[in-house]
């Protein structure tokens, strides 16, 4: 019984912790974006490599020879190539984002509530 009591009294320390280390990441979060830095890994191509991409894309260059051409990966140049395609998707994935914030700390901003109650 006392073992019991025990782990379960360490499973509701680390659950704890886990929820506070959570908090902690998304308050991060919310400050990066309200500053304007931009949150995640960093572009591995300059915005003139990614110009050069689409326009070797769009002249009729294989995804392989765009990536051979500027030292990195396929998978990059896909991305850049999918974005430029789906800019309405990003737009629509920030807002989401936005609105998945804005639930988690509701007082950073009000604005979905006030939505809700007309």
């Amino acid at each position: 019984m006392r073992d019991h009591i025990l782990i379960r009294t360490l499973e509701l320390a680390a659950a704890l912790d886990h929820e506070l280390r959570r908090a902690r990441t998304k308050e991060a979060a919310i400050v990066s974006i309200n500053a304007g830095q931009s949150v995640g890994r960093p572009c591995s191509l300059s915005g003139a490599a990614r110009a050069e991409a689409l326009k070797a894309l769009s002249s009729g260059s294989t995804v392989t020879q765009v990536a051979r051409a500027l030292n990195t990966s396929t998978q990059t140049i896909m991305r850049i190539r999918n974005a430029e395609n789906a800019p309405a998707m990003t737009a629509l994935k920030n807002r989401f984002l936005r609105i998945c914030l804005e639930i988690v700390a509701p007082h950073q901003s009000t604005a979905w509530r006030d939505d809700r109650s007309a």
